[in-house]
């Protein structure tokens, strides 16, 4: 089964509309719709909000799609030749690290807002 119609399936058993999902990945309706419809490729961070979405193991949907990896993890393969996962794994943390820092920052800036707030009440 392709990743798009692993995750229609998915989707559908969790009872949740293509609209729904897609605003929780903060995407449009139609660029959900492409995935699903194998038109465009879900990032790592798409696939792994996904996972928390719709309470799936990511590994197994990458084992699924032809993602192989041998016995002491340092390597996997996808048919189209050999990747390290380090080098996979790294990309994925500088993703998230990305997020963390947005995040980071506008919790700061939320900080400043209720100090400021508190300050003029006095």
């Amino acid at each position: 089964m392709n990743i798009g119609t692993t995750l229609r399936v998915l989707r559908e058993k969790k009872r949740f509309s293509q609209e729904e999902v897609s605003h929780l990945l903060d995407i449009s309706q139609k660029t959900y719709s492409n995935i699903e419809n194998d038109k465009t490729v879900p990032s790592m961070v798409q696939l792994a909000k996904l996972s928390e979405i719709l309470e799936f193991d990511l590994l197994d949907i990458l084992k699924e799609q032809g993602v192989t990896f041998n016995q002491n993890n340092s390597e996997f393969n996808d048919n189209s030749g050999s990747y390290i996962v380090n080098n996979f794994s790294e990309k994925l943390i500088k993703q998230y690290e990305v997020i963390i820092k947005e995040k980071d920052r506008i919790i700061a800036l939320l900080e400043d807002k209720i100090k400021n707030l508190e300050n003029n009440k006095k």
